[in-house]
């Protein structure tokens, strides 16, 4: 249940365009994850995942999916290093430096990395550009993630009826047990527990057609 309510809370960015004959790129990557979701538990085709991914991104270093999808299979592989090198190296595209959930995520690789303080300036960083978006036009999945956020950014456990009392009409009566697993999540498991479920997530819906 836990892993579930993760999943829904949080991926890391992608970026999908649809196209009537995909580049050799998206082939590359289409080839990768179709692998994947076939032989998820298999380490040989966890490598030969990464290495078609490798080279999607070698033909065009600006497919942000590709870095998004290899960052999840490294993190499968527990490789945490090379994926926090790979999702910099998204960062460093500057196609989003407004994107919260891109800084959550380096913040929690970072954070997995034993590099706390980099760590705390991401959180902080995601947290600024949470609270812009939700006053721009608050939703339901933001405020969800600025809540894992804050928990993230201040160690301190938070109130979900403060976020309901605040932002009426925002939260719906059907994912009210999606709500009550993120906040039991967050009571009942360490730190590290909870930044391993959430880069632990794994969407094997990130393919291009």
């Amino acid at each position: 249940m836990m892993k579930i309510i993760i999943c829904l809370l949080l991926c890391l960015i992608t970026s999908c365009a649809n196209v009537k004959k995909p580049s050799l790129a998206v082939q590359k990557n289409n080839q990768a994850v179709e692998l994947a979701m076939r032989y998820s538990s298999d380490s040989d085709s966890l490598n030969k995942v990464i290495s078609l991914l490798d080279e999607a991104i070698a033909i065009d270093p600006s497919y942000e999916l590709a870095y998004d999808n290899i960052v999840q299979y490294l993190i499968a592989q527990g490789d945490m290093e090379k994926a926090l090198e790979t999702i910099l190296q998204l960062e460093k595209l500057g196609t989003h430096e407004k994107d919260p959930v891109l800084f959550l995520g380096k913040g929690m690789l970072l954070e997995a990395n034993d590099k706390s303080e980099l760590a705390s300036k991401a959180y902080k960083q995601a947290a600024s550009l949470f609270e812009a978006r939700i006053k721009e036009k608050p939703v339901e999945i933001d405020l969800m993630n600025y809540f894992v956020v804050l928990y993230l950014r201040d160690n301190k456990k938070y109130s979900l009826d403060e976020f309901e009392k605040k932002y009426p009409n925002i939260f719906q009566d059907v994912t009210k047990e999606f709500r009550i697993g993120i906040v039991n999540t967050i009571n009942n498991n360490s730190r590290k527990d909870i930044i391993y479920e959430l880069l632990g997530c794994r969407n094997d819906d990130h393919i291009n057609h």
